[in-house]
C-alpha cells in the first residue's frame, strides 16, 4: 500500500503507476532543489494535485528516483520527457531519454508526456523554412512522438500529448506556418496509432504577452480536439503567463478562470489539468531604470536573487527587530549596489571590446542571466518565443559551456567572453565574419594583426601554403580582395 509523505526516503517504496483521478488540479515542477518545501505545500493543498515534473536533459534519470518516491507519496505525478523549450533534437536523443527515463523510473510516474507542445515553430531547425522544409522537419518530430508512444506502452504506461494552442479557428493565430496549427499538425505528423493510444490530449495556453488576441470557445476546441484522439481524456497541460513578472492581476485572473472549469464544463472527457507553471520560481526579473552615460532610456533587466544573511557569534540568541530592520534595508542597499555594478560591467566591455552598440547580458558559467540590456531580452523573446525565464536558450547555453567564444544562428550571431566565473554575451545580426569556421577566424584575426604567411604558419603548425589557401578562402567569404579590407570587415572588436 502506498503511504503518504515519509520523511525518510529509505521508507518510501515505489508504487505501481496509479490511475490519476477524473478530476486533475496539476501543478509544474521545473526545480525540485527545495523538495522539503514542495512537498510540505502539496500536502497542504485541499485535494490530491497532480505534479508534473519537467526532466533536465542534463541530468541523469537516476538522480530524480529518490525525489520522485517523495512527490508520488503526496501527488500523482506526470513525467514530461522533453520540454518544448530543449528543442530541436533528434530522434536518437529523444528516443533515448525517453527509454533512459521510462527504465528508471517506471512505478514513479502515473503519466508520461511524451509531446510537449510538440506543434510550437520553435521546435523544428528552421522556424521559417520553405514548406517542404518544414514537412521533413516535423515528419521527424512526428517519429520521435512515435518511438516515445512505443517505449512507454512497451512498459504499460500511459501518454500524453499537449498541443500549443495557437488558434482560435476564428480568423486569429500566432503559428508560423500553417502546418503549426493545432488541429492541423497531429492528423499531419501523427501515425493513427499514436492518435488511437493516446490516454490524454492536452491544450498549452499562453494568452498573456505570448499568443495574444486568442478568442477560445473551449467547449467546441476540446470537442475538435476528441475527435483528433478518439480514446483521449482532454485538459489543459499548461497554463500560465509568459513572464513571472506579469502584474498579479493577470495571473490570478487566468487562476481563477481556468481552475474552476472543472466545475463548469460538462464535458465528461475533461479532466482540467491546468499545470500551473510557476508553482515554484526561484527567480524573477526586476527592471532596474536608471540614466545610464549617454543612453538615458536604456533600460537594463536585473535578476532580483540576492540573499543577504546575518550572523551571531558566541551563544544563540534570537535577533531583534531592530536588527532585522537593518538586515532588510542593507538588502535593498546592496541589490541597488549590485545592479549599478553589474551595468557599469557590462558597459566596460560593451566599450572596450567595441560591442557599444550590441545588445548584451552578463550569465553565469552555465548559463544563468544575471543581467542584461532590454534590447538583449527583447532579442531573446523574438528569437525563441518561448520563456526562458533565467536561463540561457539551450543553444547558447550549450556554446557557453563548452567554451565557445561564438554562435551563429540563421539570422543572428553571438559573441561570448569569459571573465572568472561570469560571461558576457553580445548579440548581433549576421555578417559576412560569421560564415567564417572557427580556425578561419583565428587566421583572419592573426592576418589583420599584419602578421605574415609565415609567422601565421609557426603559430598554427601547418604549412604556409595552407595558410595561403585558407586567406583565399578567407577573401572569397567575406567579399574583400586585400588584407586591409580585411582587417576594415573584421572591425575592432574582431581583429584583436
Amino acid at each position: 500500500m502506498c503511504r503518504n509523505y515519509i520523511p525518510d526516503v529509505r521508507a518510501v517504496r515505489p508504487c505501481a503507476g496509479r490511475n490519476v483521478e477524473s478530476t486533475v488540479y496539476g501543478v509544474t515542477l521545473d526545480d525540485l532543489t527545495k523538495l522539503d518545501a514542495i512537498v510540505a505545500s502539496l500536502s497542504n493543498l485541499p485535494y490530491r494535485p497532480t505534479v508534473r515534473v519537467v526532466f533536465d536533459p542534463d541530468t541523469p534519470a537516476s538522480d530524480y528516483y529518490a525525489p520522485l518516491l517523495r512527490l508520488h507519496a503526496v501527488a500523482y505525478v506526470m513525467g514530461e520527457v522533453m520540454d518544448s523549450y530543449y528543442f530541436p533534437t533528434d530522434l536518437t536523443t529523444y528516443k533515448a531519454r525517453t527509454q533512459e527515463l521510462v527504465s528508471k523510473l517506471n512505478g514513479t510516474v502515473d503519466v508520461w508526456e511524451i509531446a510537449n507542445e510538440i506543434n510550437g515553430e520553435w521546435l523544428r531547425q528552421h522556424p521559417a523554412g520553405s514548406a517542404a522544409t518544414v514537412n521533413s522537419e516535423e515528419t521527424q518530430i512526428g517519429q520521435m512522438v512515435l518511438a516515445a508512444n512505443s517505449i512507454v506502452k512497451a512498459a504499460g504506461g500511459k501518454t500524453a500529448i499537449t498541443l500549443y494552442y495557437n488558434d482560435d479557428s476564428k480568423g486569429n493565430n500566432c503559428w508560423e506556418k500553417p502546418q503549426d496549427y493545432w488541429k492541423t499538425w497531429p492528423t499531419s505528423f501523427l501515425p493513427a496509432s499514436v492518435l488511437q493510444a493516446t490516454d490524454y490530449a492536452l491544450f498549452s495556453y499562453y494568452p498573456y504577452q505570448d499568443c495574444t488576441g486568442l478568442s477560445p470557445s473551449w467547449n467546441a476546441d476540446f470537442a475538435a480536439l476528441e475527435k483528433i484522439f478518439p480514446n483521449a481524456k482532454v485538459g489543459f497541460g499548461e497554463i500560465g503567463t509568459s513572464s513571472t513578472s506579469a502584474p498579479a492581476s493577470v495571473q490570478q485572473n487566468l487562476i481563477k478562470t481556468y481552475y474552476p472549469m472543472v466545475n463548469t464544463m460538462t464535458d465528461p472527457r475533461f479532466i482540467g489539468g491546468f499545470f500551473w507553471w510557476n508553482y515554484v520560481v526561484w527567480y524573477r526579473f526586476a527592471e532596474h531604470e536608471e540614466a545610464r552615460l549617454d543612453e538615458p532610456n536604456l533600460r537594463f533587466a536585473t535578476l532580483s536573487f540576492l540573499v543577504l544573511s546575518l550572523h551571531r557569534d558566541g551563544a544563540m540568541r534570537s535577533f531583534t527587530d531592530n536588527e532585522r530592520d537593518i538586515v532588510q534595508t542593507l538588502h535593498t542597499h546592496i541589490s541597488e549596489a549590485w545592479a549599478t555594478n553589474a551595468s557599469d560591467g557590462l558597459q566596460r566591455f560593451q566599450y572596450d571590446q567595441h560591442e557599444r552598440d550590441r545588445a548584451g547580458a552578463i550569465v553565469t558559467a552555465n548559463g544563468i542571466l544575471l543581467f542584461g540590456d532590454e534590447r538583449f531580452f527583447r532579442h531573446l523573446a523574438e528569437r525563441w518565443p518561448r520563456p526562458v525565464d533565467a536561463r540561457l536558450p539551450e543553444p547558447l547555453r550549450l556554446a557557453l559551456v563548452a567554451e565557445k567564444t561564438r554562435h551563429i544562428e540563421d539570422t543572428h550571431g553571438y559573441r561570448i567572453m569569459r571573465e572568472g566565473t561570469i560571461a558576457y554575451i553580445y548579440a548581433h545580426p549576421r555578417r559576412a565574419v560569421d560564415t567564417l569556421t572557427a580556425r578561419e577566424l583565428q587566421v583572419a584575426q592573426k592576418v589583420a594583426s599584419s602578421l605574415t604567411h609565415k609567422e601565421i604558419a609557426r603559430l598554427f603548425g601547418v604549412s604556409p601554403s595552407t595558410v595561403r589557401k585558407q586567406i583565399v578562402s578567407i577573401h572569397e567569404r567575406m567579399g574583400v580582395r586585400n588584407n586591409a579590407k580585411l582587417a576594415a570587415q573584421l572591425g575592432p572588436g574582431l581583429s584583436q
